[in-house]
């Protein structure tokens, strides 16, 4: 026996199972009015479960028709074989050139990598007077900085102070002007 009956019959008889056992779970110790009700819905559930089973048996046979029969079309000529192969061709080469420029801007970013890399252990591998050496000059350039800054920031705070205390001279004239 084909095994696409004996899946059929598998379905069939799952689904029967299933609606039975739902029925008789359902109707076992209820009461008489809550036993109808569960009796109705249980019988009803048994017939959706035989339907589902029949439209699995009926999708199983036509799935076996069109996918697992063996395919009445004519086989394909020479020239239709070789432009698909041709076309499969054209769109392996192009995605082994983007593979490629992938590789390339690993390959890029690999080298930029290493060269911190490098540069990091040079820093790391630096003598103590070199350390020293650095820490002054640095330490020379903040100083200029924050003298520089200093100086701006006076003359910034001194501009505004001599602003301020004109307008603060000149308001009431202005609005005792206004006034008459």
């Amino acid at each position: 026996m084909s095994s696409i009956y004996i899946s059929m019959l598998i379905a069939i008889a799952s689904s029967g199972i299933a609606g039975i056992v739902t029925f008789f779970f359902n109707t076992y110790k209820k009461s008489s009015k809550t036993k109808k009700m569960y009796v109705e819905s249980s019988a009803k559930t048994l017939v959706i479960s035989i339907i589902v089973a029949i439209l699995g048996a009926v999708a199983s046979i036509v799935s076996y028709f069109t996918v697992l029969s063996p395919s009445t079309t004519k086989p394909e000529d020479l020239s239709t074989r070789i432009e698909t192969v041709s076309s499969q061709l054209k769109n392996s080469a192009a995605e082994l050139s983007r593979i490629q420029l992938e590789l390339e801007q690993r390959i890029t970013l690999v080298d930029q990598l290493k060269a911190e890399a490098e540069n990091a252990e040079a820093m790391i591998s630096m003598s103590e007077e070199q350390v020293n050496a650095i820490r002054v000059a640095l330490g020379d350039e903040i100083n200029r900085n924050e003298t520089r800054n200093f100086w701006i920031s006076f003359f910034q705070n001194v501009f505004f102070l001599a602003l301020g205390s004109i307008i603060t001279f000149l308001t009431p004239k202005i609005v005792s002007r206004l006034k008459s």
